[in-house]
């Protein structure tokens, strides 16, 4: 039972964390036998997408690309990377460091350097080859980031960005579930070696907000299998806005493969199935499949709205595969206690977004072009830690409601 004040002995919290641990552990595990076996292909539409996945055919229409690998020329590989990582091309942004302060950024690239950098007759500089050259042949001195969101509001890219200690199993899980739709997601390990920037490619352009709605509705479905990926997850996603804001070029994302940074392992495209880097990289890249505009478009038009609050009943079920336990014990104090262990990912996550808002501020932003940085997309009201699970008090008979239609009974003293 849980109660308003529990004091747990230490044997009990190191016994929790090493029970915690193991867990992770297996379930990656059991993500790299079922990529190695081939499962993944087998697995059938969830409910909620109003579709099967084989009629979503992911590849370019265009003629064979040549493949690239290690000893091709640089302007081959040039060529590579321009026609996947595609953004702005009138501008890019670039790293720097204040070797003083230790203080790290990154800024539009301008004619001048810095020090013109905030003249108001400033000149952009454009992403050339010889920028593309520069960042892959480069020390950590240089390092080039790719603004997105083009012009018109559309996009040739998808990204969802995990960090924490947790990065490699949210971002398999993520993975999982682009797979599940047929989206060709793949896995790049981040600058600082502690992240993970899932890529997603399109052969042509896309509005951003068809982008973003499927890169949400696969966030959502991640979660209900894994609970542990926060809901702030979902203002990790590049293009970052749906329009492109007043005065901005909108957030910008580092581009893979910097030279420095690849010598150190980092930047570079992960094998999910062992989390090591691909042997060869431009042949691994050669081998991406990218997502027609039609598919892509059809995908977002078949998921739902990013749901939140009392309208989380609708949340796709899933109680065949992971059932939840008879009973479900929580209790009262300054909010609702729930207790987790032993919860099912789908019905952890359900509660997560029953206890969550949609931020006024950011979607008033957004109509007005104005920059989101900093303003997240939710309100999140929950509170969660190893064991338990803390709502609001107010959402007491809506996590009841939902629990009971888990097939559960709620203990409440």
């Amino acid at each position: 039972m849980v109660g308003a004040v529990r004091v747990s002995a230490p044997s009990k919290a190191e016994q929790l964390v090493l029970a915690k641990l193991e867990i992770d552990r297996l379930q990656a595990e059991v993500v790299r036998l079922r990529g190695l076996l081939g499962l993944d292909q087998e697995r059938q539409a969830e409910p909620w997408l109003a579709w099967e996945p084989t009629l979503f055919v992911a590849v370019e229409p265009d003629a064979p690309r040549q493949v690239v690998d290690r000893r091709s020329s640089p302007a081959d590989k040039i060529a590579l990377f321009r026609s996947l990582f595609v953004g702005r091309e009138d501008v890019h942004a670039v790293r720097w460091q204040n070797e003083r302060t230790g203080k790290s950024g990154w800024s539009p690239a301008v004619v001048g350097g810095w020090a013109n950098a905030k003249r108001p007759d400033r000149e952009y500089l454009p992403l050339t080859d010889a920028v593309v050259e520069s960042h892959l042949e480069a020390s950590d001195a240089i390092a080039v980031g790719l603004y997105p969101l083009q012009r018109n509001d559309r996009c040739h890219l998808l990204v969802c960005d995990f960090d924490g200690g947790s990065w490699a199993l949210d971002a398999l899980a993520y993975l999982d579930a682009c797979r599940s739709v047929g989206l060709p997601a793949v896995l790049e390990r981040s600058r600082s070696g502690d992240g993970a920037h899932v890529w997603v490619f399109f052969s042509g352009p896309v509005a951003a907000s068809d982008a973003r709605k499927v890169g949400a509705a696969m966030l959502r479905k991640a979660m209900a299998t894994r609970a542990e990926i926060d809901l702030s997850s979902y203002d990790r996603l590049f293009p970052s806005q749906d329009t492109m804001p007043k005065g901005s070029f909108g957030n910008l994302i580092a581009l893979p493969l910097q030279g420095g940074c690849r010598k150190r392992g980092t930047t570079v495209f992960l094998d999910p199935t062992s989390l090591q880097p691909y042997e060869d990289q431009w042949e691994f890249l050669s081998s991406v499949q990218r997502v027609s505009p039609a598919s892509l478009v059809a995908l977002a038009d078949a998921v739902r709205p990013l749901a939140v609050g009392p309208e989380t009943v609708s949340w796709e079920e899933q109680r065949d595969r992971q059932p939840a336990p008879p009973v479900i014990r929580g209790a009262l104090a300054g909010m609702l206690a729930i207790e987790r262990i032993g919860l099912p990912p789908w019905l952890i996550a359900r509660l997560k977004h029953l206890a969550a808002m949609h931020n006024p501020k950011f979607y008033e932003n957004e109509r007005l072009r104005l920059s989101n940085h900093a303003t997240p997309r939710l309100i999140r009201c929950y509170l969660e830690e190893l064991d338990v699970l803390r709502l609001p008090r107010g959402l007491t008979e809506a996590a009841r409601a939902i629990i009971e239609e888990s097939g559960s009974r709620f203990e409440l003293p």
